[in-house]
């Protein structure tokens, strides 16, 4: 089997190996050397390119949703509010 490369719906590289599939992933044929990481490089049609991952956002302190929730002047919609907007925030 020849190794492969594959990318994602937006031309990331996601896989290398040799395997003959990875998911719904576009296969791209490559040569046996082929050692780019995935997650890095960017199919743009013709060649690859650097990509640079988008930074993560920023995390959420873990105390601070307990202490509104404790701050009994804080409505328990605005406290689920709260809960739902940091949990997004903290895992996307």
């Amino acid at each position: 089997m020849s190794k492969n490369a594959f990318i994602d719906s937006n031309s990331i590289l996601t896989c290398v190996g040799f395997v003959a599939a990875n998911g719904s992933d576009t296969l791209l044929a490559v040569p046996d050397d082929f050692a780019l990481q995935p997650g890095l490089w960017k199919w743009n049609g013709s060649t690859w390119v650097a990509f640079v991952p988008p930074a993560l956002p920023p995390r959420l302190a873990p105390g601070l949703l307990a202490a509104l929730q404790a701050d009994v002047s804080v409505s328990n919609t605005i406290k689920l509010l709260l809960a739902a907007i940091v949990n997004r925030i903290n895992n996307g």
